[in-house]
């Protein structure tokens, strides 16, 4: 009788115990599931993001690389964050850093140091006095080229506009690079924003994928400021 009722006991102890176990159990399976379903999304959302690279490469457009970067900034929500695995963070954070440093490599290879936009001689040319004719006849700035009647003189003039045309050309495209390299890396500050406070140092290992970007020193120096 006694032993039927040490038997009785052992299967309801046994029994409330594994009843008390299997939920934390499949909660954490559960957890951990939703890790890897948010993992999946975010890649998957950075992925995407990164076309705006090739499409840039087939395009030439400066919009297809700001457009990578703002989508690569909308690919983790702080909401994601709080339910990502140390592993899962280090890893994520290493990713962006280097299709960010993708899209900063391709500006650095766009643009001239020296161009300073304050700098008069980076000002846009609208117009210029035209050469003096040989007949002493000295159009107006802006002229038509029409307006001069020495064909040599009126050459020399058509150059100089195609070859103004062109300049001003190039201090737009310096401009606009300057506009899309801030904002690229105004994004990359504030995706890394995110990591603070979840994921651990990790110093070394960004420092290698910044370097290998083959980014100018100035910015491997504020990249590095950011993690």
């Amino acid at each position: 009788m006694i032993q039927a009722s040490f038997v009785k006991y052992s299967a309801c102890l046994l029994g409330c115990i594994m009843a008390a176990s299997t939920p934390a159990t499949a909660d954490g399976v559960r957890a951990t599931d939703a890790a890897a379903r948010t993992t999946s999304a975010v890649r998957a959302r950075m992925s995407a993001a990164m076309t705006g690279l090739a499409r840039y490469k087939m395009s030439g457009s400066l919009d297809d690389i700001a457009r990578a970067s703002h989508e690569l900034r909308n690919s983790l929500g702080y909401s994601e964050v709080i339910t990502l695995s140390t592993p899962e963070l280090v890893t994520l954070r290493r990713d962006f850093v280097a299709d960010y440093t993708a899209l900063l490599s391709v500006l650095d290879g766009l643009e001239d140091p020296a161009f300073v936009e304050s700098d008069d001689r980076y000002q846009p040319r609208i117009c210029f006095m035209p050469p003096r004719e040989p007949n002493g006849h000295q159009a107006m700035p802006c002229a038509d080229p029409s307006e001069i009647s020495d064909p040599a003189t009126r050459a020399a003039y058509v150059t100089a506009l195609q070859a103004n045309a062109t300049r001003n050309r190039q201090i737009g495209i310096q401009r606009r690079l300057r506009l899309v390299d801030e904002g690229v890396t105004t994004e990359l500050q504030l995706v890394l924003q995110k990591f603070h406070g979840r994921a651990p140092d990790d110093s070394r290992a960004l420092d290698a994928i910044v370097q290998k970007a083959g980014i100018r020193e100035i910015r491997r120096v504020a990249i590095r400021a950011m993690y």
